[in-house]
């Protein structure tokens, strides 16, 4: 019985990153070939020593390189293969760049022009940049308005390098750089922390910008994180692998003492949040809420949205003393005060959604009945 051509695409589609599988169905079937081709070339890695083989691959079939979706280059500040500047034109599907151990903008142009031109030439949506050197924040601004298409930005580790920047040769045309149109900006605070504060007194357009994704926010990154919702008028707040938490006094004495600076989220209309810890954490936004709540009228807060990961390991579902209700009741009590709220979803995982579920609920007030979810994560 010959399977229908959808059904088989779709056999092909799960396998996906299993690299052998996929091997397998394009020897076995000549009709497999194209469909999985496609995933095994849709994500390739690139770094020195590796590159002949594949120029050698792309002479014989050139086809292939237009199938890679995702481009990852590590450690290209040493000498750079001659055919590396070759081999990403020929990928010119390339929508997502990831870019580790790297010299970027000026220092990379005056290095290996032909390289940094060949990577201005791809239709990227999205640029990770893990680890990379800049000469200055202005000229990674220079870079990313150099690619027109780019919607989603990563900064991981940014180093700055003036001295090895030479002036004297342009990075790029002389021609006027298109404005940014960043939808999406992702930044880790743990790392990217001094390219941040250049970027705050710099005068970049950032008006696209709807998504702000932060990793490692800590207490201390709270007024930093303030001044670029203030100069980045986001839709949508990410918060993950956050540290942001109260003092061991603040929580479990419950003294009077400040609980530092607040994050502005009643100008977002989409929070999302994790938890890891229901005491520290759970309470810093307990404190985080009511300082919002009381800088505001109901009516100028917009926040429509919310949404919490809980992400710990509990000491059993049967202690429910640890799911800290009294806190939970006054963070619920907070957001039915905003006004604004229209969906409030708590994600919790399957091994503890039943027992969390009956908590929440008997301390959830009436008024937020209408927009309470609690949803089962389906990762641990």
């Amino acid at each position: 019985m010959r399977l229908p051509v959808e059904l088989l695409h779709e056999v092909v589609d799960h396998l996906d990153q299993d690299y052998s599988s996929l091997a397998a169905c394009s020897a076995a079937n000549s009709f497999l070939y194209s469909r999985a081709i496609f995933h095994t070339f849709a994500d390739i890695t690139l770094q020195q020593g590796n590159s002949q083989s594949l120029v050698k691959l792309l002479a014989q079939s050139p086809h292939l390189a237009k199938c890679t979706r995702t481009l990852r280059l590590v450690g290209t500040m040493g000498e750079v293969d001659a055919s590396l500047p070759w081999i990403i034109r020929c990928m010119e599907n390339v929508q997502i760049l990831h870019v580790h151990s790297m010299f970027l903008g000026r220092l990379l142009a005056t290095k290996n022009r032909a390289l940094f031109q060949a990577l201005l030439s791809l239709p990227v949506q999205q640029l990770h940049i893990h680890s990379a050197y800049v000469a200055s924040c202005a000229d990674l601004l220079d870079t990313i308005a150099s690619i027109p298409t780019l919607r989603t930005l990563y900064l991981g580790t940014l180093l700055t390098l003036p001295s090895m920047a030479i002036p004297a040769s342009p990075m790029v045309e002389p021609v006027h750089l298109p404005t940014m149109k960043l939808q999406e900006l992702c930044v880790d605070m743990e790392k990217s922390g001094p390219i941040v504060h250049e970027l705050l007194s710099s005068s970049w357009n950032a008006d696209a910008i709807r998504t702000l994704k932060l990793y490692g926010c800590t207490t201390y990154d709270v007024l930093t994180v303030n001044g670029l919702l203030a100069r980045v008028r986001v839709d949508k707040l990410i918060l993950e692998r956050s540290h942001l938490c109260t003092s061991f006094q603040r929580t479990f004495w419950m003294g009077d003492g400040a609980a530092g600076p607040a994050l502005d989220v009643a100008r977002v209309s989409a929070l999302e949040i994790t938890l890891s810890d229901f005491s520290t954490q759970l309470q810093w936004w307990v404190d985080a809420l009511r300082c919002v709540r009381n800088g505001y009228d109901g009516d100028e807060a917009i926040l429509k949205d919310v949404r919490i990961r809980i992400e710990m390991e509990m000491h059993g579902a049967k202690y429910r003393a640890w799911f800290q209700p009294s806190r939970w009741r006054a963070l619920l009590d907070l957001l039915s005060r905003m006004g604004s709220l229209r969906r409030l979803t708590v994600e919790v995982d399957q091994s503890l959604a039943s027992a969390f579920s009956d908590m929440i609920w008997a301390e959830c007030p009436m008024e937020m009945r209408s927009v309470l979810r609690v949803e089962e994560s389906c990762t641990k």
